[in-house]
């Protein structure tokens, strides 16, 4: 007769290795000065943090420095942030 250990069945893994992740939208609105005000702030709590609405900071791996230099010229956008869990500790941005 064989012992428990080896009576184990196999575990089945998922063929997906993503885990679930999803997409805020960068919603704007304007001020009543006519000023446009973004839901997502870059680099508000720490030059390495992206601000979510409902969420709230996050840390990102990349300096958020030259994303900065764009949005503050008027070059650059961001129209969406697809937070997912990080592989080592705390949750971020990719």
């Amino acid at each position: 007769m064989s012992s428990p250990a080896q009576r184990v069945r196999p575990r089945f893994k998922k063929k997906n290795p993503n885990h679930g992740s999803f997409r805020l939208r960068n919603k704007t609105s304007r001020a009543k000065d006519g000023t446009i005000r973004s839901a997502m702030r870059i680099g508000d709590a720490d030059p390495r943090s992206v601000t979510l609405p409902g969420i709230g900071a996050l840390r990102v791996r990349e300096d958020t420095r030259p994303l900065r230099q764009l949005l503050a010229t008027g070059r650059g956008r961001v129209l969406f942030a697809p937070p997912s869990p990080a592989t080592r500790g705390a949750g971020g941005c990719p």
